[in-house]
Order: C-alpha cells, then sequence, then structure tokens
C-alpha cells in the first residue's frame, strides 16, 4: 500500500525551513481544538525554537524532530521532493510513521477567514 503525502509549505524566513532542509524530514502535529494556543504560536515567521515555549514541545520517539506536547497524533514524514513558490517552498513528504495521542479529542481547524475552530463547531452564528 502507498504512503500517504504530507505536502508542508514552509516560508524560508521561518526557523523550520533550515531545519527541514538540512535533515529532509519533519513532524506533523495534530492539533486538538484547546491547542489553539500552541497553534497561534507556532503559526508565526518570527518566533525562534530556541526562545519557543517548552511546555507546547515534545520530540517525535526516536528522533530529534520537535512535535506539539498532547496533540491528536504525530506524523514523521521525510521530503522526497521540493517546488519553489514566490515567497514558500512546498515540501512533499511521504509519511513514514504514525504516532498516536488524544485520538478522541477533535481537531483544531484554522482558516484565513474564519480563523481558528473546533473541527464540527459552526464558524459564526446565524445572521453574523
Amino acid at each position: 500500500m502507498p504512503r500517504p503525502i504530507v505536502i508542508a509549505s514552509v516560508s524560508p524566513k521561518h526557523d523550520t525551513f533550515p531545519l527541514i532542509v538540512a535533515s529532509g524530514e519533519f513532524a506533523v502535529s495534530v492539533l486538538a481544538g484547546d491547542q489553539v494556543a500552541a497553534g497561534q504560536y507556532f503559526s508565526y515567521p518570527g518566533h525562534k525554537f530556541k526562545y519557543s515555549v517548552e511546555e507546547f514541545l515534545d520530540v517525535y520517539p526516536s528522533t530529534e524532530l520537535p512535535v506539539v506536547r498532547d496533540a491528536i497524533a504525530w506524523l514523521r514524514c521525510e521530503v522526497f521532493d521540493t517546488k519553489d513558490m514566490s515567497d514558500h517552498r512546498l515540501f512533499f513528504a511521504r509519511v513514514v510513521a504514525v504516532e498516536p495521542g488524544r485520538l478522541k479529542e477533535p481537531p483544531l481547524l484554522y482558516s484565513s477567514r474564519l480563523g481558528w475552530r473546533i473541527a464540527g463547531d459552526k464558524a459564526r452564528e446565524p445572521g453574523t
């Protein structure tokens, strides 16, 4: 069975960019609905991992890959191709391992139009 593929769009300005380029791998943390603070913190390019909030971080088992603590699940991904865009690089990666976390929690969603919310919740009340 073919392995699932993840596409990550990363700005060269983000601290994770040189780490992914150097290692050829990254981990994805599937955040739970109660992890808005972690999602917001790590989504902005100005944050440096050396100044990161340690209570948010953990390490993917048997690696040095940083992951968000208490997530729903974590995916270990190996890059097999890249494509440069105008201000980002797309990293195409195969999922090579999955670690379960809080699998029963609803996931956190984000969209630039609707913001952060828990999957299944209405983005806004009718008429708003």
